[in-house]
């Protein structure tokens, strides 16, 4: 089963992802920032995710913060990471750290799930 990390402070976003996620049969965990998020890496580590969902504007850790700490790790680096977030100027601010993937918020839930399958590699 492919597994997401979804790493997002609006309980409402985090939650909305996760069931729909799960209805499509993915195994879904969830951090509520970017710290939290270091942690279920770590939990994770003899099964990391196949892809994460990062929200840039949150609380304690911040989405660059942990894309920041998550490239000082190669297991961790490799795995894709998709950034939403409804800042008019993420992608400028994503450019030096290696996120190709960006989902405008709102997002909308069929673009979700076309960018994880086209960013899961499959076994």
């Amino acid at each position: 089963m492919k597994k997401i990390l979804i790493i997002e402070d609006d309980p409402d976003i985090r939650d909305s992802l996760k069931e729909l996620l799960e209805m499509e049969g993915y195994s879904v965990a969830c951090a509520t920032n970017g710290q939290e998020g270091l942690e279920r890496l770590e939990e994770m580590n003899s099964s990391l995710p196949h892809i994460i969902l990062l929200d840039l504007m949150m609380p304690i850790k911040d989405g660059i913060g942990f894309r920041q700490d998550q490239r000082k790790r190669e297991s961790w680096n490799a795995i894709p990471t998709v950034v939403m977030s409804a800042d008019g100027n993420a992608k400028a601010k994503l450019q030096n750290l290696g996120i190709t993937t960006f989902l405008k918020k709102p997002v909308d839930l069929d673009a979700v799930l076309l960018t994880i399958t086209q960013s899961i590699v499959s076994d």
